[in-house]
């Protein structure tokens, strides 16, 4: 006799359905005091053996001091007309931790004019902290793309060319073909989507799909807290992206770079390189920074939204404070055992993700039960209402079979639905849906 596991969830109070709305969360004012542009510094005026400083959170919400040392400028590294600027940092706690994954936008500052973000590091066992440094004259560039006219929401991924020139750093580095071997190893730092509330096995199931979507996922330490983080965002300050809040939890975090009364900068590299976005921007809470030689990062706690992040480019993301963000709220009550277990969280509302987050997140909702096993069966019984239109109605039933388990089968239809929902290549549908599964 098999055994049958029921799962429901809902938006409002809840008696036995699911409903996920596309909402606005709402974002407290701004009332921070007002912020003032600093001095830039262009990329023509940098040559070898500047000293600077930068600033990033080793632990807590306070930047710290790095002093920088420029080895010189990387014409055409990161693309076309996309020069790189290298360096080399100094301190005690960097020399400890190397370039760390979550550092990835922190502020460069010689001579008080802000020179870019750190960005790029060489490769995961360099024994010196050696960095690549996005020049902040491309990452403003942003702003402007941000006040074009609207692209589609649904626009792909682009591919993000490296194509090598002729360099000015001097001796000290190979030439010819030994610098070409070198550019390859010059990567972005890491600014991991952490999945906390997830199994491996979870992540595991659907890693091939985050890849193809342009995501890391892993699984971390630090999740979104309620605590109040008073302190005022200031550049070298640890900044979050969010796609999924609540008992479940996605996350980035990186560093901000640039900052004035409307907008920030980050990163100094893509998440994603999207396009236009829409995703909660959250202030950050630094934990511990831990050092590996294999793989460094930032332990973080997101704390307080601020706004939303509204472009991911090429040379960093941009985020408006003030705004909200179109997230889609997600109740899971799961009906099997002595009593129901009810799981709440809210998703981004995004035509490339917001499909695959919706079979991970309800695939995990049904794995950690302790009535899971290949065994179990259900019933799913559904409606989806778009911008209005006559509701589709869903009614399936999954059972284990030999090429999946019933659980991967259930997210996965619910992930075909969505993606149809989305198909739309104009614009990001408001979407209804209350679904039911059944015994």
């Amino acid at each position: 006799m098999k055994k049958i596991c029921s799962f429901f969830a809902r938006v409002s109070p809840f008696i036995l359905f699911c409903s996920l709305a596309s909402a606005q969360s709402a974002v407290p004012a701004r009332t921070s005091p007002a912020r003032v542009a600093p001095e830039v510094m262009k990329i023509s005026d940098i040559h070898r053996g500047m000293r600077g400083i930068a600033y990033t959170v080793f632990e807590g919400v306070k930047p710290e001091p790095m002093d920088v040392e420029i080895l010189g400028v990387l014409p055409n590294l990161n693309g076309p007309k996309s020069d790189l600027i290298l360096g080399r940092l100094h301190g005690e706690k960097v020399e400890y931790t190397g370039v760390v994954a979550g550092m990835s936008g922190s502020p460069v500052y010689i001579d008080g004019k802000l020179v870019g973000a750190i960005s790029y590091r060489i490769g995961m066992f360099s024994k010196e902290p050696i960095c690549g440094i996005t020049p902040i004259e491309e990452m403003l560039e942003i702003d402007a793309l941000d006040r074009s006219q609207p692209e589609p929401v649904n626009s792909g991924r682009a591919a993000t060319p490296k194509m090598m020139a002729k360099t000015s750093i001097g001796s000290d580095f190979p030439a010819s073909d030994d610098l070409r071997s070198f550019a390859s190893l010059m990567q972005p730092i890491e600014a991991p989507f952490v999945f906390s509330g997830f199994t491996e096995n979870t992540i595991r199931q659907f890693a091939s799909q985050f890849a193809q979507a342009g995501l890391t996922p892993v699984m971390g330490v630090g999740s979104a807290t309620n605590e109040h983080q008073p302190e005022p965002i200031e550049p070298g300050s640890a900044v979050s992206a969010v796609l999924v809040s609540g008992d479940l939890d996605i996350a980035a975090t990186c560093t901000v770079t640039y900052i004035d009364p409307q907008r920030l900068l980050a990163c100094g590299h893509p998440l994603t390189q999207y396009g236009m976005v829409d995703m909660p921007m959250t202030k950050a809470n630094v934990i511990a920074t831990l050092a590996s030689p294999y793989y460094a990062y930032k332990i973080v706690n997101t704390t307080d939204e601020v706004g939303t992040f509204v472009q991911d480019r090429h040379s960093g993301i941009l985020g408006r404070f003030g705004e909200s963000s179109q997230m889609i709220p997600v109740t899971v009550t799961i009906h099997g055992g002595d009593k129901p277990k009810q799981m709440k969280f809210s998703v981004l509302n995004n035509a490339k993700l917001t499909p695959l987050i919706m079979m991970t997140t309800v695939y995990q909702a049904l794995q950690t039960q302790n009535q899971y096993g290949d065994q179990v069966t259900y019933r799913m019984n559904g409606d989806i209402a778009v911008n209005g239109f006559p509701a589709v109605h869903m009614h399936n039933m999954f059972s284990s079979n030999d090429t999946a388990p019933s659980s991967v089968l259930a997210a996965l239809n619910l992930g075909d639905h969505f993606g149809r929902i989305f198909e739309n290549p104009y614009s990001t549908p408001g979407i209804k849906v209350s679904i039911w599964i059944l015994m």
